[in-house]
């Protein structure tokens, strides 16, 4: 099957690593980034470990040229989901249904495997010419279940994701979980549908106050706004459970709604991901 791709050449210094000691040395360079990534506000350690799987990876299967090693990815022709939101002010619902049901697709396989993604955003969702949406940057994923219990992942007192797309326990600083990625798919749906985001706010404390007091922009029908009232609830255990349930209920409160009116223009391309520290 023909697919364009991206060729990206990374230079591991171990990826030519063959002698015993060179590979236990890389085993000690786990060992020690595990252990000091756990001290660093922010850090995982399951990122340390899968940089040093990957090498490995690549060293075993030879996905390494005379440059150094290197990756083969699909490269998307299309645009990000802000950059069709810019352009369009808003999406139609027979649009924003295909598209979101769509994403609510990509998400629900993502929560099915155990990962949580946690900075879902119009800048991380990619609409191809074929208008295919693709889901992109896992880099704040997260395992929903531990492969062992090793303790939180999360550093307690971090502020992982972006602004204006993050739920009010991630500004809180509080554990994230697949009601997060929830909260993110209603704040991305209102968008598509108002043109703007729900939460006015630019600082944590703003939007904070604005998601405990529930003062929100939604959509003017009756339907659409108690679906997304739901998914946007300050506390988790208000929203709905799982991705299936909000897309059962989204999709066709969508098909069934007419355009709004007085439609925005979307934020800025380029919203920037936000590793805070309290």
């Amino acid at each position: 099957m023909a697919r364009h791709v991206e060729i990206r050449n990374w230079f591991f210094w171990f990826a030519a690593a063959v002698s015993a000691g060179e590979l236990a040395a890389l085993t000690i360079a786990l060992v020690i980034g595990v252990h000091a990534s756990s001290r660093v506000p922010g850090a995982e350690p399951s990122h340390v470990i899968l940089f040093v799987l990957v090498a490995f990876a690549f060293w075993l299967l030879g996905g390494i040229g005379s440059d150094g090693a290197y990756l083969v990815m699909e490269y998307v022709r299309g645009s990000t989901w802000r950059g069709a939101l810019r352009r369009a002010g808003a999406f139609s619902p027979p649009v924003a249904a295909k598209r979101l049901d769509q994403l609510l697709e990509g998400v629900k396989a993502a929560h099915a495997a155990g990962v949580v993604h946690r900075d879902l955003k119009p800048e991380n969702i990619m609409i191809g010419q074929n208008e295919q949406v693709k889901i992109l940057d896992f880099g704040l994923a997260k395992l929903s279940r531990p492969l062992q219990d090793t303790g939180e992942l999360t550093v307690a007192g971090a502020l992982l994701g972006t602004l204006g797309y993050m739920s009010y326990e991630q500004l809180s600083g509080l554990e994230a979980d697949q009601r997060s990625d929830i909260f993110a798919l209603g704040v991305i749906a209102s968008e598509a549908i108002t043109g703007s985001r729900p939460f006015a706010g630019h600082t944590v404390p703003e939007l904070a106050n604005a998601m405990a007091k529930f003062e929100c922009r939604l959509p003017s029908d009756t339907t659409l706004k108690t679906v997304l009232a739901r998914c946007l609830s300050p506390e988790p255990s208000r929203r709905f459970a799982t991705v299936t349930q909000r897309q059962q209920e989204l999709i066709p409160a969508l098909l069934a709604s007419v355009p709004e009116e007085n439609v925005m223009q979307g934020g800025d391309e380029g919203e920037a991901t936000r590793t805070l520290g309290t």
